[in-house]
């Protein structure tokens, strides 16, 4: 082998392994980030519920925002959320040949409508904007003693559809 083939021999070695050392850094430091991203990401969601009854809207609330906390990776917020669950609860009442079966305060459970979007950059005329696209719809109908399990259902349902396939999956 002459020198100045050797020398060609040494040089293409040398920058290969910068390369390869440049490469493993990149790597690296796109793993690390991905790592605390991951650590440090909690879903944003928005809740919004709307009933005739104030009581029956505070409860609805009250159960979906204590089982989305539950959850631990979920962020109540009311701007920039990336999921917006709307909710529609509305009391049933019992009747009788289109009379009340009790005098006007005969309920006989809640039907509540729940539509899951997701946020999604929409272009507008001359500018982006934030728009929400429907992600899933669910309506439910449960008994007077319901309301809680039927709330339960809807952020059960949530998380296994719209939460859990963006989780990180845990390393054995």
């Amino acid at each position: 082998m002459k020198f100045n083939d050797r020398k060609t021999l040494i040089e293409r070695n040398w920058f290969g392994i910068k390369k390869l050392k440049s490469l493993r850094a990149l790597l690296l430091i796109f793993t690390f980030s991905l790592a605390c991203f991951a650590q440090q990401n909690n879903f944003k969601v928005s809740v919004k519920v709307e009933s005739n009854d104030r009581q029956v809207q505070d409860e609805i609330e009250n159960h979906v925002t204590r089982r989305l906390l539950a959850l631990g990776d979920v962020e109540l917020t009311d701007q920039d959320a990336y999921y917006e669950i709307k909710i529609i609860g509305v009391e049933d009442e019992k009747t009788v040949g289109g009379r009340s079966k009790s005098g006007g305060n005969g309920k006989s459970g809640y039907t509540l409508s729940a539509v899951i979007n997701w946020r999604a950059t929409c272009l507008g005329v001359g500018r982006r904007k934030n728009c929400y696209v429907l992600d899933d719809h669910l309506l439910l109908k449960g008994g007077a003693g319901d309301l809680q399990n039927l709330c339960e259902k809807i952020i059960s349902h949530f998380d296994a559809h719209s939460l859990k396939p963006l989780r990180p999956t845990a390393k054995l």
